[in-house]
């Protein structure tokens, strides 16, 4: 949603920043595509894993990028499409499937509604609360708190969400509650 300004900040021409953006959401739909392949050959877990580690490299080296003077646009652009590509095959669509498989079916529709309101709710936050941050502290700020929450993600991922792919509900649920 903020590409054309990040790059811009990273001194491309607005011009060149809308086709960046455009590259961002051709990355975005391929990694997605990749993800429907890769979920049921490697796991809801691994691709969350995965997914977690390459947002947080990117994010690293853009807070490295932006608490510098001076970007490197293209480095800019290239960790902005590693960090889609990971995102987009990992937490965009896992998620989907997680909440999907997880819950039991007497709280299902609610639980997952909840879950849905939840994931929109932050979705909210970030994009309310990005440009602030931006605006005050600067984008090394912002990448590294994206950072920061990509590493939690990891942390929560390795030790409390189950392996769903190929597991009775019982199984996941007896998981759940170690």
């Amino acid at each position: 949603m903020f590409a054309p300004e990040i790059f811009q900040a990273a001194g491309s021409a607005k011009v060149d920043s809308l086709m960046m953006s455009m590259i961002v959401g051709t990355v975005n739909f391929l990694a997605t595509i990749l993800a429907l392949w890769l979920v049921d050959k490697k796991g809801r877990k691994t691709l969350l894993l995965w997914g977690a580690v390459g947002m947080a490299a990117s994010l690293a080296y853009l807070t490295f990028e932006f608490a510098k003077n001076q970007q490197n646009g293209t480095g800019v652009l290239v960790a902005l499409l590693v960090y889609i590509a990971f995102f987009a095959a990992s937490f965009a669509p896992v998620m989907w499937v997680i909440i999907s498989e997880i819950y039991p079916n007497r709280i299902k529709g609610l639980a997952m509604s909840f879950s849905t309101a939840v994931s929109w709710l932050c979705t909210f936050l970030t994009v309310y609360f990005a440009p602030v941050i931006q605006g005050t502290l600067g984008l090394e700020y912002l990448f590294g708190i994206f950072g920061f929450f990509s590493v939690v993600a990891w942390i929560f991922v390795k030790f409390r969400i189950p392996e769903t792919k190929g597991k009775p509900l019982e199984v996941i649920h007896a998981e759940l509650l170690k």
